[in-house]
């Protein structure tokens, strides 16, 4: 009878304990009722862990959590909600258990009283933007190390916000919440990735660094490229076989080395490098990418030939501020090009296209490669790249070599 007993109490110890966590969704589009609830500021520092503010100016004023698909489940974040109250059609308070927060005049910082900043609030689809009023502070989490991190407002005349430390955060609400889509959709029927390797950057089996690849990675409504909408995107991916990934447009911050920019979308410099160019009703005009991030998962081969098979998640910030998502299975048309390939050596060959994450390829594997009258053999030694072509062996730099 006592081991029954305690078996019971166990139980409803258990049922409980389940019944304390508080489950908190991730806000990715507009919330159909408004702001108006209960939530927390979160930093996603990883697909499986984020980081709470805790509601103090404190420094590490954060909790860890673990992270599943959008949503949070937690037992001690009581001290970390916030509530949002509206002032008028676009001004928000923003407030914690202690006060209303503010931003510090023309600094960095973050202040807790009774005055509090007007600000706005607006979803990105991957992140929110709380900002002041004057657009000159945005509340970020400030990343200095692997462990020590900062919620707090950020002040910047320029409004670029661009330092790598500066991480965007997301609103995540208690229960369940019923939200619209963000922004438009685009209308992508098309890709095609030329990857790139600089003869400077070209990895070996022993270079821990410069292992990523750059490659231009087109989003078009037609092969043709002058339907719209077009996305230019310049991705670092982490090998010459290989796409799939979940990439963003700041750097990662646990790497040894800030030139290491695996898994990133380089929107830092505009339509330099990533660009968006607007359907024809909106004037068919280029604007940069702000912000992006985008996950790609091999879906196999393709029925096409010299392409495969993924599927694109991406979120997009134009510099309009006006959010673009893509949430579709693509064929990807591929080639592989080197940066040093101008065509003013004999040597110099053209471009060869590959199946990309072709199931031949390995450290020591050979891949048979062709675009149309072209052919040649792919393959790598002692963990450098080489060509066969017409019984002739190439390295990446374009001159013919022996082995």
């Amino acid at each position: 009878m006592r081991k029954t007993f305690l078996f019971f109490v166990l139980c409803l110890l258990s049922v409980l304990s389940l019944q304390a966590a508080t489950v908190y969704t991730k806000i990715s589009g507009v919330p159909t009722e408004g702001w108006p609830g209960t939530y927390i500021i979160v930093y996603e520092k990883s697909a499986t862990q984020a980081l709470v503010w805790d509601g103090t100016t404190d420094d590490n004023n954060f909790k860890t959590v673990n992270l599943t698909d959008g949503t949070i489940t937690s037992e001690n974040l009581t001290d970390c909600h916030i509530t949002v109250t509206k002032e008028s059609a676009s001004t928000y308070y923003v407030k914690t258990s202690e006060g209303r927060i503010r931003c510090a005049a023309k600094q960095d910082g973050l202040i807790i009283d009774n005055n509090g900043s007007e600000c706005t609030i607006q979803s990105s689809g991957t992140y929110t933007i709380l900002e002041t009023n004057n657009k000159t502070c945005r509340f970020l989490c400030n990343a200095k190390s692997e462990t020590s991190f900062r919620f707090r407002f950020f002040y910047d005349q320029n409004k670029t916000w661009s330092n790598t430390q500066r991480k965007n955060i997301c609103f995540y609400a208690l229960g369940e919440v019923s939200q619209e889509a963000p922004g438009k959709v685009l209308d992508i029927n098309y890709a095609q990735a030329d990857l790139y390797a600089c003869p400077s950057k070209f990895p070996t089996q022993s270079n821990p660094y410069f292992q990523y690849f750059y490659t231009n990675l087109r989003l078009l409504q037609c092969e043709s490229e002058e339907a719209v909408p077009y996305v230019d995107l310049e991705i670092y991916a982490p090998t010459q076989y290989s796409i799939t990934g979940e990439y963003k447009s700041d750097k990662v911050s646990n790497v040894t080395s800030d030139t290491d920019l695996r898994f990133w979308i380089n929107c830092q410099a505009g339509s330099k490098h990533s660009a968006i160019k607007f359907p024809s009703k909106e004037g068919g005009t280029w604007g940069s990418i702000n912000a992006a991030t985008m996950t790609i998962t091999d879906k196999g081969k393709s029925s096409q030939p010299n392409a495969r098979r993924y599927h694109f998640k991406l979120t997009l910030t134009d510099s309009n501020k006006v959010i673009w998502s893509l949430d579709k299975e693509l064929d990807v048309f591929a080639q592989w090009i080197d940066c040093d390939r101008s065509k003013d050596k004999e040597t110099d060959m053209d471009p060869v296209a590959f199946e990309l994450e072709s199931e031949s390829h390995g450290t020591t594997g050979l891949e048979k490669v062709q675009r149309d009258d072209v052919q040649g053999t792919k393959f790598i030694k002692d963990g450098q790249l080489y060509l066969m072509y017409e019984e002739h062996t190439y390295n990446m730099q374009g001159q013919e070599i022996q082995l």
